[in-house]
């Protein structure tokens, strides 16, 4: 359960850079 939410923050950082980089 610990790892859960650093995990999901994790992929919301990894997806915010992804849409940035497709989008400049």
């Amino acid at each position: 359960m610990c790892i859960s939410i650093p995990l999901t923050l994790y992929m919301k950082f990894i997806k915010d850079i992804y849409i940035s980089k497709h989008y400049i």
